[in-house]
């Protein structure tokens, strides 16, 4: 891939609502940027995973987030070289993204932050991206 490549995929709609869902992805970069995302771009209805720029916790590592919540993770991914990354929301009847679970390359991440916001995944124009 080269720089800024993305793909765009205008008819999918995400795992919408409070539904409980897991998202995977293999990452192999050297910047920050959004990794995924779909929903509405407002409070509690964008649903993403980004390499976090550190505006809130640390540059270089996993960010699951809804506009205005979010949880991060520990390990920077910034090393040029390739990482599985897994984020798994499970709806308990309180769904908040402080509930996700982020793993890298198979093991549990230690969270460094936590903003906690309740998910409520909006269908939207919506678009996943690779950095």
């Amino acid at each position: 891939m080269g720089t800024n490549d993305f793909v765009e995929v205008s008819s999918y709609t995400g795992v919408t609502g409070t539904n409980s869902r897991t998202v995977e992805l293999w990452v192999k970069t050297s910047n920050t940027g959004t990794l995924t995302m779909w929903g509405a771009n407002t409070i509690r209805q964008k649903f993403g995973i980004r390499i976090n720029n550190g505006s809130y916790g640390a540059p270089g590592v996993i960010k699951a987030e809804v506009n205005s919540g979010y949880k991060i993770g520990s390990t920077d991914l910034r090393d040029g070289e390739w990482h599985h990354v897994a984020v798994t929301f499970f709806n308990d009847g309180t769904p908040n993204i402080a509930d996700s679970i982020i793993y890298v390359d198979g093991e549990l991440e230690i969270i460094s932050d936590s903003l906690p916001m309740d998910v409520n995944t909006c269908k939207f124009s919506q678009c996943c991206y690779w950095i």
